[in-house]
């Protein structure tokens, strides 16, 4: 009975203290000039590494160089290159997009791939996201700018159903889709050659 009131006592001062190291974990949070300035002020080159993670792994599976451009097309413009670069061949690995203007004032954007395809994108809390599906898949697409860095992530998994839970007595019926598949990249801010 002695050890295990010791063993108690001694859980509770390691949960304090735990509680504490996150609660001096200082959180960066977007300012109004953050919000108010993009896309502009996100104007640069950035280039870093994707690295492509599956699931239950803690090393990537496949890691890739990734640039990204973003500038201003003209002054009075409300397009923006927004040109990904993924892999070594800078000519085929070229994705030209653009990052269109739809209502700034509600976060509105669109990407257009130039092809076709718009993409809808939002920013919200200092973040531009982009959800879609394509061939069966569920793709969640996130970019953030944290001084001058940019984090992308991509998360995607099946767009099929794998299952349902509760939908018994007053809970609704939940639809569970599978996570397959997440990207991350850290691009560091660079002078343009």
């Amino acid at each position: 009975m002695r050890i295990w009131f010791w063993f108690i006592v001694l859980a509770f001062f390691i949960s304090c203290k735990s509680n504490q190291v996150i609660a001096d974990t200082p959180v960066t949070e977007p300012t109004r000039s953050d919000i108010e300035g993009f896309p502009q002020s996100w104007k640069g080159t950035y280039t870093g590494t994707l690295n492509i993670f599956q699931p239950g792994s803690l090393t990537p599976s496949q890691s890739v160089p990734m640039d990204l451009y973003i500038d201003q097309i003209d002054v009075d413009s409300t397009k923006f290159e927004w040109n990904i670069t993924y892999g070594e061949d800078k000519v085929k690995g070229l994705r030209q997009y653009q990052l269109i203007t739809k209502d700034r004032d509600k976060g509105i954007f669109a990407i257009d791939e130039r092809n076709s395809i718009v993409l809808d994108a939002h920013f919200i809390h200092g973040k531009l996201f982009s959800r879609f599906s394509v061939m069966g898949n569920l793709i969640s697409a996130t970019y953030e700018k944290q001084g001058d860095i940019i984090i992308f992530e991509i998360h995607s998994g099946k767009e099929k159903v794998s299952g349902y839970t509760g939908g018994q007595e007053d809970t609704p019926n939940v639809g569970l889709y599978p996570s397959a598949v997440y990207q991350k990249a850290r691009l560091s801010k660079v002078e343009r050659n």
